[in-house]
């Protein structure tokens, strides 16, 4: 059975620039750094060489890794991360003049929540959420 999610992996082109953006910029932990090139690795991801991956938590305890992997590895994508803030309107603002590009002004939902998307160091989408109704969409019927 699933119980939650551990972290949102990504693969990214300069650890440095990810680094400063998620700690620097978005206020984000370090909380793990390893460079592995073991059997592990190599049967988990069917990847040869090094591979340096770099965990960060954000203020709410969520985790996300970011890795510099093998060249094969790189098709592998992700839609966005979504990320939660207290003030959509004041994080649009800052991130605003620091030079990242959003898509558009923050947005209500239909649920009632508002959000906005950038895009980070390497282009992938971060949506920002602020969350004023938590609705859950129902399970379906088995």
């Amino acid at each position: 059975m699933i119980t939650g999610i551990r972290h949102v992996g990504y693969n990214c082109s300069d650890l440095a620039v990810i680094r400063r953006f998620y700690c620097d910029v978005l206020g984000f932990k370090e909380i793990w750094s390893k460079v592995e090139g073991d059997v592990f690795m190599s049967n988990l991801w069917r990847a040869e060489g090094m591979v340096h991956t770099v965990k960060f938590q954000a203020p709410d305890g969520h985790v996300l890794e970011f890795g510099l992997k093998p060249p094969h590895l790189w098709h592998v994508d992700l839609s966005h991360i979504g990320l939660v803030t207290d003030d959509i309107e004041a994080e649009y603002k800052r991130l605003s003049e620091l030079g990242w590009h959003f898509v558009s002004p923050p947005i209500e939902s239909p649920e009632g929540n508002k959000l906005a998307v950038c895009f980070g160091p390497d282009g992938q989408a971060i949506e920002l959420v602020e969350v004023r109704n938590e609705w859950v969409p129902p399970l379906p019927s088995i």
